[in-house]
């Protein structure tokens, strides 16, 4: 492990005693709810970068689609209902995933820690609130379809979410991810993209033939 990520792991050990430890990943409960924190130093073109992702898992609705699996040709991990990053920590920084040392002035390691793992602390406390998880799966100003297609099982998890959280607009939510999966569907069979054929079948055995 490089410098950094054992500073970090003994402060995340420290704010978070019931963590339990894997390579360069963490998992904790937190009021109940599994919360894996993934970390990782590299260098990418010369610069020094950190991976970072707080991750935290609402089994009620991921179990939903995911005993679909075969069907959607999903075989990754069991998925994370939002994933957190260190774009809001460090937006001047941050950079398609990562945030970059080279941008950081007079770096210092133990205060870099001590800012993120406090950042992850609010994080995680925000993000246990379903509503507060609602208003980033469902962000009325994000393309429909990035939503949807940028996490395994996003069609499913948009519309659980937001009757989980008593979204006034869940209704809406479900006619639009509906739309979007016929449409989709009628590509898959014209072309034989199974994947698209099999999305919708599996959105029509979880909310039913609209």
């Amino acid at each position: 492990m490089t410098k950094l990520e054992k500073v970090l792991l003994k402060k995340i050990k420290l704010e978070f005693p019931n963590a339990l430890q894997n390579k360069t990943s963490i998992e904790v409960e937190y009021c109940g709810r599994k919360v894996r924190i993934d970390f990782l130093e590299q260098r990418i073109a010369g610069d020094q970068i950190l991976n970072y992702n707080i991750l935290l898992y609402f089994n009620e609705i991921e179990d939903v689609w995911y005993q679909y699996k075969e069907l959607l040709n999903y075989s990754a991990d069991y998925p994370a209902t939002i994933w957190g990053t260190l774009k809001e920590l460090k937006p001047e920084i941050y950079h398609a995933g990562y945030i970059m040392f080279s941008k950081i002035p007079d770096l210092n390691l133990e205060t870099l820690s001590d800012e993120i793992v406090t950042f992850t602390k609010k994080s995680i406390q925000r993000y246990i609130d379903i509503v507060e998880v609602d208003k980033v799966v469902n962000d009325p100003n994000e393309d429909l379809q990035f939503s949807i297609v940028k996490y395994p099982g996003g069609a499913y998890r948009k519309i659980l979410v937001a009757r989980a959280a008593n979204n006034p607009n869940a209704t809406q939510i479900e006619a639009d991810v509906r739309a979007w999966c016929n449409k989709w569907y009628e590509y898959g069979l014209k072309e034989d993209k199974v994947d698209m054929v099999n999305r919708k079948i599996v959105f029509d055995k979880i909310f039913g033939l609209g």
